[in-house]
């Protein structure tokens, strides 16, 4: 993907310490939303377990190396998170049927399961957040969350484009 980092100048430093701040607040409150759904969820599934998981039910049977890339971890990474998932039963390996070298991670009954619980323990965290702030203030973060939505289509958009290019 080309790189669009912004020039550190004038309007554009700016722009840029706001990136930063935005970057950080993110960082807070994710930190703050795994504190507390933490000692609810599973302690058997950890962070990269349940992005592999939501990777899996969002793209389904995916190979390793794609894996290794859309977590950016190495491939050693990779099959130890999937081997230890694997043996928990929230995946299994597959061979590819258009090339039987591939091996494809896919998600199990299990898998989906606990994938569904998680999702649940944070959509509970998450009303639990949105009760504490006043209407203004949630119509303010819906507004916010479709610029968000926007943005991070357009990526997504470019990035599969990117994709499709390579040969």
């Amino acid at each position: 993907m080309p790189n669009k980092e912004l020039a550190i100048t004038g309007q554009d430093a700016d722009r840029a310490a706001l990136i930063e701040e935005l970057i950080e607040a993110d960082r807070r409150l994710v930190n703050a939303v795994q504190r507390i759904t933490t000692p609810i969820e599973s302690p058997d599934i950890s962070l990269a377990q349940a992005r592999m998981l939501f990777f899996i039910i969002s793209h389904g049977p995916t190979r390793m190396g794609r894996l290794a890339q859309l977590l950016d971890v190495t491939m050693p990474t990779v099959t130890g998170t999937v081997d230890r998932m694997v043996q928990r039963g929230l995946v299994e390996r597959q061979a590819d049927p258009g090339d039987r070298r591939v091996v494809l991670v896919a998600m199990t009954e299990q898998g989906r399961v606990e994938l569904e619980q998680l999702v649940g323990v944070r959509s509970k965290v998450m009303r639990q957040m949105l009760a504490r702030m006043t209407r203004a203030e949630m119509e303010q973060l819906r507004e916010a969350w479709v610029v968000m939505e926007r943005a991070t289509q357009e990526l997504v958009d470019e990035i599969e484009a990117e994709e499709t290019e390579r040969p």
